[in-house]
């Protein structure tokens, strides 16, 4: 990545289409399963999917699947979107010296 910035160039990174044909199989056999239909863009309210990630049961689910994501996941106890978001973007060089202060102000907002 930083020799490719260098040189003026913008790295991206893509899923590969065979990522993306799993996805849509496995969205083809929930439906032959279950009858569900799942669509992309809809909200995730369910509350067991939050638990589950608070719980650090979260093995090949991307950028969730490591160790050290899985402790934050336990400490962070992610219960919408938006933490899940928080969390992501905080478990990266650099923003993961602020955890620690993220978490102690995420239960005492007065403290920010």
């Amino acid at each position: 990545m930083k020799e490719v910035e260098s040189i003026g160039m913008l790295k991206m990174d893509f899923l590969a289409l065979a990522t993306l044909t799993d996805i849509k199989k496995a969205c083809d056999y929930i439906y032959e399963d279950t009858g569900v239909t799942i669509e992309f863009g809809q909200e995730c309210n369910d509350p067991r999917a939050y638990e589950l990630i608070a719980e650090g049961d979260t093995d090949a689910v991307f950028q969730l699947e490591q160790g050290g994501m899985k402790r934050f996941m336990k400490q962070l106890q992610p219960n919408c979107l938006e933490d899940l978001i928080a969390g992501i973007s905080l478990y990266r060089p650099g923003p993961m010296d602020f955890i620690p202060a993220y978490l102690k102000n995420r239960s005492d907002p007065s403290k920010i």
